[in-house]
């Protein structure tokens, strides 16, 4: 009994908690590169379309308690999309408030749960209908592990969800968009 009592009080002591006060700044980096080949309905049409697919997520975070951290999240994804020779660019901004929860697993290493909502913006070209726009709104929630280098930088792996809504400008048309991204960053810690 008293070989668990020293191990939990070590575990207590070596934990890898983020103080209250402590601003972080967290950036992540997805990318995907994707061929699929798709079959219309009818049976008659196939084709191929690739698609190349960045994400930059951003957050600034200020720890309210230990543990718990709120601030603003921005996602920026740029997707370019090639099939029968048309090219299409889509760029997707979303921007609102957030939090972020570290569950401190030993001195090297968190886990991390995220989540956010916020106003979103797409802005869609292609060589055929040229530019659109579309606004809303969406929200995003997901997780992650640390790595600890130091106290101030963590190396760190995450898996998010993202849900968008919006309307295409001036045409009434609802557009939603969901989306799994999984990326790697880096967070720096500043106290």
């Amino acid at each position: 009994m008293a070989a668990i009592g020293i191990g939990c009080l070590s575990a207590t002591v070596h934990a890898r908690d983020i103080p209250k006060g402590t601003l972080e700044l967290f950036g992540d980096l997805d990318i995907s590169v994707v061929s699929q080949e798709v079959k219309i309905r009818d049976g008659f049409s196939q084709d191929t379309v690739d698609t190349d697919t960045n994400t930059i997520s951003l957050s600034a975070l200020y720890y309210v308690d230990t543990n718990l951290g709120i601030g603003i999240l921005w996602d920026y994804e740029s997707a370019k999309s090639s099939s029968g020779g048309v090219t299409a660019k889509t760029t997707t901004h979303v921007i609102g408030p957030g939090a972020l929860m570290n569950i401190s697993m030993n001195d090297k290493a968190s886990l991390f749960l995220l989540g956010g909502f916020g106003f979103a913006s797409i802005d869609y070209n292609d060589s055929i209908f040229g530019a659109e726009s579309a606004d809303g709104f969406g929200y995003q929630f997901g997780g992650g592990i640390r790595y600890f280098v130091n106290d101030n930088v963590s190396f760190n792996s995450s898996v998010r969800y993202l849900s968008l809504t919006v309307d295409i400008d001036g045409s009434g048309e609802e557009i939603e968009s969901t989306g799994i991204s999984i990326g790697v960053g880096l967070s720096v810690f500043f106290n």
